[in-house]
């Protein structure tokens, strides 16, 4: 991420709202997602089994991405073994509600769980892969809290409103953010999946993306010992030339990395995650090698790794990863 020189390229799941846990992984960690949302020591030990029995290069926090909208009022049904958190009613209906949103809180709910957590793996594996945290960008954590075509109307047509309610969720996301570096975590990551809906809106990222996501990002620097990171679900061509705007040390996006040129940041390939799910271990082993020789030192699933894929599709990409050898600055 420092775009140093490193002993080998790594793959990678940042946890939050890409998941990083496979059925095959719960079964031989004994836990399912469903009992780690309200008890840290289970969060702490599925969050270290991907490494554990995967071997994937870091251990991920939150297991998923509904933890700050459900804080400031959504409604949000747990999964079963199978399926994530899922949002069945959002707080508010119109962007002039945005006041009556609940304030983060760092002590209570399954905030609180998610910190607890972060600092039992601190403190149980200290130091063997790093910690990443995670947030849903400002823009995402709108289109959960309302109707996600309403937000993209609103923002466009109420910008004074539009600007208010983002300046009210990335403060709370900052809080969120320094809590999880507070508790242990070496990265901080930053999840936006509006452009997937929206199909890379240009005015909604120029104006609602990158100056809220740099605040965030300019407010925890100090904290970071690893750096920071975006993932983009669902990029866009459009916003190609705009990548350098933002301030964090790497970026990851669904096309290859040759795809953007002249980025000084540190480039993080992505990996179809239904392909993950559905190739053969070979399939993906061939395409986890030209990722890499494109450039990409870090490689991740586009969308977080689908539940029911096989744990040797995992273990083959790793093995990639690991055979690719020295990576160069």
């Amino acid at each position: 991420m420092k775009k140093k020189s490193v002993d080998r390229a790594s793959f990678i799941c940042l946890g939050g709202p890409m998941n990083m846990l496979v059925e095959e992984v719960m079964d031989l960690a004994g836990y399912s997602l469903s009992e780690a949302h309200t008890n840290p020591e289970v969060m702490a030990t599925l969050a270290a089994s991907m490494y554990r029995y995967g071997e994937v290069d870091n251990f991920g926090l939150p297991l998923c991405g509904t933890i700050e909208a459900e804080a400031m009022g959504a409604t949000v049904h747990l999964e079963t073994k199978l399926f994530r958190p899922e949002i069945i009613a959002g707080p508010i209906d119109f962007i002039e509600d945005w006041e009556k949103l609940n304030p983060l809180n760092l002590r209570q709910g399954r905030v609180k769980v998610v910190l607890d957590a972060m600092r039992i793996l601190k403190n149980r594996w200290p130091n063997v892969v790093p910690i990443i945290g995670n947030l849903v960008s400002p823009l995402s954590l709108a289109t959960l809290l309302m109707k996600s075509e309403k937000v993209y109307d609103d923002f466009i047509r109420k910008p004074k409103e539009a600007h208010a309610f983002m300046k009210f969720l990335t403060e709370n996301l900052i809080q969120f953010g320094l809590g999880q570096l507070k508790a242990g975590a070496d990265v901080l990551a930053i999840s936006d999946f509006h452009l997937k809906e929206k199909n890379g809106h240009p005015r909604l990222f120029k104006e609602y993306t990158i100056p809220y996501v740099n605040a965030i990002i300019d407010a925890v620097k100090g904290f970071t010992a690893t750096g920071t990171l975006i993932h983009f679900s669902g990029w866009s061509s459009a916003e190609w030339e705009e990548l350098n705007l933002l301030h964090s040390d790497a970026i990851s996006y669904s096309p290859a990395p040759s795809a953007v040129t002249g980025s000084h940041k540190a480039l993080i390939g992505s990996i179809p995650s239904d392909f993950l799910e559905q190739g053969t271990p070979e399939e993906i082993r061939l395409v986890a090698r030209k990722l890499l020789n494109q450039g990409a030192t870090v490689l991740l699933p586009s969308c977080g790794i689908p539940i029911k894929t096989p744990l040797k599709n995992i273990q083959s990409l790793v093995e990639t990863v690991k055979l690719f050898g020295p990576v160069w600055s």
